[in-house]
């Protein structure tokens, strides 16, 4: 771990991948534990972020998933802050959908 995230937390919304690899909220979420930072996984799909936090965790990193979608973010957002007290990044809309 380089550790330019160390002590910071990252909330990524849509964290989870609903195809197979890895997509952008996912792999963010990811490369940020890598750094050392403590993330939230937030996706719509509780499921794909709790994928998401066991491949951090299989790495030893620090993650939680809360399955949120744009009405419910503002409150779990809330509850993450207090809990983790600080904030370094905040990614929203990682995810796509085709048309």
């Amino acid at each position: 771990m380089v550790g330019r995230l160390h002590e910071k937390v990252a909330l990524v919304v849509g964290a989870g991948s609903v195809g197979p690899g890895r997509g952008n909220g996912k792999a963010a979420a990811v490369l940020f534990a890598r750094e050392g930072a403590k993330v939230l996984c937030a996706d719509v799909n509780e499921d794909a972020a709790n994928e998401t936090v066991q491949i951090i965790r299989q790495e030893n990193g620090t993650a939680n998933a809360i399955c949120a979608d744009g009405g419910s973010m503002a409150r779990k957002l809330l509850v993450a802050l207090w809990k983790y007290v600080t904030t370094g990044v905040v990614i929203e809309g990682a995810t796509m959908k085709a048309a």
